[in-house]
């Protein structure tokens, strides 16, 4: 089984990185969560934290990131089955 956390439907590009981005789904003010078999996962992505515009909180540099914003990118230039496919024939 797997613990996620869900987030809201992607609905916005951004015009300059040319990249999707939402935010995190809530349910009276708390994380929306679901525990599913591993076996229903099609496919993990790669989120990228949406900075914030001027200086950074130290949480930004040293804690959680993901926990410091609830604005994603969804990273569509890294495809995780190509990590995969070098790890699997031996290129590291």
């Amino acid at each position: 089984l797997v613990y996620l956390h869900l987030f809201k439907p992607i609905h916005a590009l951004d015009n300059n990185l040319k990249m999707f981005y939402f935010g995190r789904s809530t349910c009276n003010h708390m994380p929306n969560t679901v525990v599913v078999p591993i076996t229903d996962i099609v496919q993990p992505c790669h989120l990228v934290p949406r900075f914030p515009s001027g200086p950074l909180n130290a949480q930004w540099l040293w804690g959680d990131s993901m926990n410091a914003t609830d604005t994603f990118f969804l990273n569509r230039y890294i495809n995780p089955r190509t990590f995969e496919q070098y790890r699997v024939h031996g290129i590291e």
